[in-house]
């Protein structure tokens, strides 16, 4: 339930069913996009200035603003409530602490540029008289980053892929990330329309390089999308782009593997993977949709498609033996 005051009265509205048709978060999410319809007064609240900046600044410009929308909503949250202009510097401060504990040092940082840049739309709108955020850096949050580097070990490839789908819903999805090489978001936006499983092909037309993409489909991807719900928009389609993350995170935290490993890494293990298979950089870089070099991007990239076929086989292939010995 949201409660609101408008015009001077008191309104309680339902924001949905709890449930499997929204949760917390969604419940969060949807009570600040409500709240920001209200005009900013001298006594707006941090929610009311996040929502006109997530409406005016994120979800018309960003590809996929639900990641940003996840550290307005959830990190925000302690702070949702209380008036925009009452807001200190050490409030923000601490929770970008936090943040750097939970999430590490880049999630903190991504959390810093956001959260300066809402406070500077709410000078420009009037929601507050001076930034609390302007004086933050990186060394406040998260410091200085360095390149991740995690790649997962046999025995955590092993484990993964013997999670049980009826422990946690986004197995397969794990699974097919890990054999697939792609990202996250591409793999939950995907509908079944783009995969043609014939000719054994993922079409890939949303995504982070802006080229369209080709994802060949191994034996082992194709027995894991032969398995999916097909009344459903796409095999991994979800109301919530951060659960699968998050369900990660506690797993690795339950499974004492540290650091954990994110669905990030996934990708990079499936490349660390193909090269130790002896798969050329080249083939790798195409299977990832890396832009290639000057001189190699003078080829037309159908070139070696059958190369690549050959790689997400071997790859898929090497998991299998894995998971089927531990």
């Amino acid at each position: 339930m949201l409660r609101r005051q408008i015009d001077g009265r008191n309104l309680v509205e339902a924001l949905g069913e709890w449930g499997p048709s929204m949760e917390l978060a969604d419940a969060q999410r949807e009570a600040l996009i409500r709240r920001g319809e209200s005009k900013p007064t001298g006594k707006a609240t941090v929610a009311d200035l996040a929502s006109r900046f997530y409406k005016a600044r994120i979800e018309r410009a960003y590809k996929r603003p639900q990641q940003v929308e996840h550290y307005i909503v959830r990190d925000l949250a302690d702070i949702a409530t209380r008036e925009v202009g009452k807001i200190k510097r050490a409030d923000l401060e601490r929770i970008l602490e936090r943040k750097a504990k939970d999430s590490g040092p880049v999630a903190a940082n991504r959390l810093l540029a956001i959260v300066r840049r809402m406070f500077r739309y709410g000078v420009e709108k009037g929601y507050v008289a001076a930034n609390p955020a302007q004086s933050l850096t990186r060394a406040d949050a998260g410091g200085k980053e360095r390149a991740r580097a995690r790649t997962l070990t046999d025995a955590e490839i092993a484990a993964l892929w013997n999670i049980d789908n009826a422990v946690c819903d986004h197995a397969d999805l794990y699974r097919f990330l890990l054999l697939s090489g792609q990202r996250i978001g591409e793999a939950q936006a995907a509908t079944w329309k783009h995969f043609d499983l014939k000719a054994g092909l993922w079409r890939i037309n949303d995504n982070k390089s802006g080229r369209p993409h080709l994802c060949l489909i191994s034996r082992a991807m194709r027995a894991i999308l032969d398995k999916r719900d097909r009344s459903r928009a796409g095999p991994f389609a979800t109301s919530s782009s951060t659960a699968a993350q998050s369900w990660l995170k506690r797993w690795c935290k339950r499974e004492g593997i540290h650091p954990a490993f994110t669905p990030h890494d996934l990708r990079r293990t499936c490349a660390s993977g193909m090269r130790r298979l002896k798969v050329s950089f080249d083939v790798v870089e195409l299977h990832l949709n890396h832009a290639l070099g000057r001189v190699a991007a003078v080829y037309q990239r159908d070139e070696l498609m059958d190369d690549r076929r050959a790689a997400v086989e071997l790859w898929g292939n090497a998991v299998t033996r894995l998971a089927r010995a531990s």
